[in-house]
């Protein structure tokens, strides 16, 4: 019998050290497993939204949304094998307490930005951005002047107009984001509009160039509006 169970643990003894992991270091590892699994552990009013590189070291960090209030929610990221960083953003404007948008590539380094609906207006929703920086959570303004120029990131769905963002990777890995807005003309059957895009260069957006645009009807305009980005909803959070 006693024989039996030394044959047993000597097994799981060679298992572990074949693998390169020590008693230890599998205790550790399992309590790391535990915490990672945590990002809203004890933590009120919290629940994860997303698992996904925020920080751009290739491993999946946990996001959690932690509504405080109408007003506010606080974005939680536990980053795999480190700290919790943390944001709050301002929701007040968007019925009833803001809401999650997703998490995707859309700048043009490494680790996902994440969306927060945090402004509705009649049919424009805008979306607060943030993206991972020097161990915090940041605000990623949007590029865009004039129609549906905002800090915040604007698409838009109505006969009155229509506003959408498309996001394109060149051969050289070049990072691109087109703002596309299309407007009805008097008659309310032709729509026109503009597309500007911009380049991710040195770290932030650079407009490169805007093309004027005409479209035949309603149908054909409401193709440009959402997001076109990834795995992204057209209308996140509607």
């Amino acid at each position: 019998m006693h024989t039996g169970r030394l044959t047993i643990a000597a097994i799981a003894a060679t298992s572990l050290a074949l693998t390169g992991m020590s008693v230890v270091g599998a205790a550790s590892a399992g309590a790391e497993d535990s915490a990672r699994a945590g990002v809203c552990v004890g933590v009120k009013r919290c629940h994860r939204v997303a698992t996904i590189d925020v920080n751009g070291d290739r491993r999946a960090d946990q996001v959690g949304w932690q509504q405080l209030n109408r007003k506010q929610v606080r974005i939680r990221v536990r980053i795999a094998g480190g700290p919790v960083v943390m944001r709050k953003v301002y929701v007040g404007l968007w019925w009833p307490g803001g809401q999650w948008g997703d998490a995707a590539w859309i700048d043009g380094r490494r680790g996902a930005e994440l969306l927060i609906g945090s402004v509705m207006g009649a049919h424009t929703p805008y979306y607060t951005m943030l993206t991972y920086r020097r161990g915090r959570l940041v605000v990623e303004k949007s590029p865009a002047t004039g129609a549906y120029g905002s800090n915040r990131w604007a698409i838009d769905s109505s006969l009155a107009g229509y506003a959408g963002w498309n996001r394109h990777v060149g051969k050289r890995g070049r990072v691109t984001i087109t703002q596309r807005i299309a407007f009805p003309n008097r008659a309310g059957k032709r729509y026109s509009g503009h597309d500007v895009r911009y380049v991710w260069r040195n770290g932030d957006w650079k407009r490169t160039k805007r093309v004027r645009r005409t479209y035949p009807n309603a149908n054909r305009a409401a193709r440009i509006a959402g997001w076109h980005v990834g795995h992204l909803q057209r209308f996140p959070g509607r």
